[in-house]
């Protein structure tokens, strides 16, 4: 049987999707107080936009880091957007601290480095698979805490 103790948990909440999902709710009850109901097809384009925008909330208002004895897994909001590495596929020595420019932006985006998981502007987490097939960040301020569950992975 496998061991699947966890090693690692962080969970980064994206207070500002809370904030967008507040104003977009507001905006709807707004428009419907005015009695702008009259006007459908505002009242439409309101409600749509709100949909989209709240489940884009339920899609990325968390960020979770999870590593276990095999695996480490990263997932946005309700889990359907995630990526997992084993860990014995990790190239141990690739892993290293990298600053993330602002203009790369908030939650899941492709970049010249690979791709990056992240809520907040600053720093991430890099590490590379061994075979050079996956290139995953993660912004974190717990670089070094997840360095050593990592390191301490590759002894065993």
């Amino acid at each position: 049987m496998e061991n699947k103790q966890i090693k690692y948990e962080e969970t980064q909440k994206a207070y500002w999707v809370f904030i967008v999902g507040i104003v977009s709710i507001a905006t709807v009850i707004i428009v419907y107080k005015l009695q702008l109901e009259k006007i459908e097809i505002l009242l439409n384009i309101v409600i749509i936009v709100s949909v989209i925008v709240i489940s884009v909330a339920l899609l990325f208002y968390k960020l979770k880091i999870f590593i276990d004895a095999n695996i480490m897994t990263i997932s946005f909001g309700v889990g359907l957007i995630k990526r997992s590495i084993e860990l014995k596929d990790i190239d141990f020595n690739s892993i290293e601290e990298i600053k993330i420019p602002w203009y790369y932006g908030i939650g899941l985006r492709i970049t010249p480095h690979g791709i990056l998981f992240n809520t907040k502007f600053g720093k991430a987490l890099k590490l590379k698979s061994k075979n050079n097939t996956k290139t995953i960040l993660v912004g974190t301020d717990n670089f070094e805490t997840i360095k050593k569950v990592l390191m301490k992975s590759e002894e065993i």
